[in-house]
């Protein structure tokens, strides 16, 4: 019974653990969400800029470059944390499903101790009755 309990333990901390990992990508993947909506909207404004005044043409193209570059970089990054939630996800919903599984066995096992010290506690009244029936019939 101690080791059920023990397992549980384990088994709630793993959940906490993995849920903390995915908290922490998912503000990651937040950040790099932002970093790149930034860049975007300042690519936005200079595209704008450049397109009003062409003679700034020689310097956006190498700003474009590093510009996309960077979202690139940021999507690829954003797709590797997704995909490293997605395992943790699938890793916590085993864990779950085990830790439910130990529960259920725990509530079996202690049902079923808590039955049979019934049925012994009803065992002894019975005898306590008979032996008191049996000695006021003396």
């Amino acid at each position: 019974m101690k080791g059920l309990h023990t397992l549980i333990k384990i088994r709630k901390k793993e959940l906490d653990e993995i849920r903390s990992q995915i908290g922490q990508l998912l503000v990651k993947q937040e950040s790099f969400e932002h970093a790149k909506d930034i860049i975007a909207e300042n690519l936005a404004v200079q595209t704008e800029f450049a397109t009003n005044y062409p003679e700034m043409d020689f310097a956006f193209g190498p700003f474009y470059a590093k510009c996309t570059l960077a979202i690139e970089g940021f999507n690829m990054e954003i797709r590797k944390i997704e995909n490293e939630v997605l395992k943790l996800r699938d890793i916590l919903a085993g864990h779950f499903s085990e830790l439910k599984r130990f529960e259920i066995v725990l509530e079996n096992r202690l049902r079923i101790e808590e039955e049979e010290l019934k049925k012994e506690e009803t065992k002894i009244l019975d005898e306590v009755g008979l032996r008191k029936f049996l000695n006021n019939d003396n």
